[in-house]
């Protein structure tokens, strides 16, 4: 059975910060932009330190960054 689809607001809210995806992934310790994008088209799913994360550089919730 394939992974539900988790629909957000990563690069809604990534852009509105001013932030690259290849400056997203440096600050989540990822090789390469394309983990970003992934998250970004609901083509992967984030874990639970991963959305921390992403609370700590875009300075808002998961309530306000996953639906």
């Amino acid at each position: 059975m394939p992974t539900p689809k988790l629909n957000n607001y990563l690069g809604t809210f990534r852009k509105m910060r001013g932030f690259s995806q290849r400056e997203i992934a440096f600050l989540l310790g990822c090789h390469n932009s394309a983990k970003v994008s992934r998250y970004e088209h609901d083509r992967r799913v984030p874990s639970l330190e991963t959305i921390f994360a992403y609370e700590a550089i875009l300075g808002t919730s998961a309530r306000e960054l996953f639906a």
